[in-house]
């Protein structure tokens, strides 16, 4: 069974020894928010994200600097990455409250020893997390034959 992927399109800003640097940018119009049906993710993404992000991923392939690629994460992998993200630091958060809440009597104590407990697991379950997203993150990297913005029509 195939899973669904994800692309992006990204530039190549170095290329050797096995290894790639890409820049993603942040898409600057989505037709559907232009006809004004989007999903409203655009204006979040206005006030929080940066223009760009670059990233540098191992690949087997031969690019250029220059060269555009599309990057694809399947969807499965995705959502398992924002699981191990946002899933397991709160269940650890959580798990790592309980005992001092159950064994501590003093208020205080039992509040400042829960919170400790609850970020000291938090943070534990995070690195697991984040030891997860490296295992089940495999982006497969494809040359596009022109620039992205190539393919849009003008109309005189």
């Amino acid at each position: 069974m195939n899973a669904a992927v994800a692309w992006q399109v990204a530039e190549v800003l170095e290329s050797g020894n096995g290894h790639i640097r890409l820049r993603f940018s942040r898409p600057d119009s989505c037709q559907r928010c232009m006809r004004g049906e989007g999903c409203g993710a655009g204006v979040f993404s206005a006030l929080f994200s940066r223009r760009t992000t670059e990233v540098e991923m191992p690949v087997e392939l031969e690019v250029v600097a220059g060269q555009w690629v599309r990057v694809g994460i399947s969807t499965r992998s995705l959502a398992l990455s924002a699981l191990a993200v946002y899933g397991l630091p709160l269940v650890g958060f959580i798990v790592g409250t309980l005992p001092a809440y159950w064994w501590v009597n003093a208020p205080l104590w039992r509040d400042l020893l829960s919170l400790g407990g609850g970020v000291l697991v938090a943070a534990l379950a995070w690195r697991m997390g984040d030891s997860i997203i490296r295992f089940a993150r495999q982006p497969v990297v494809e040359p596009l034959s022109c620039r992205p913005d190539a393919t849009k029509s003008s109309t005189i």
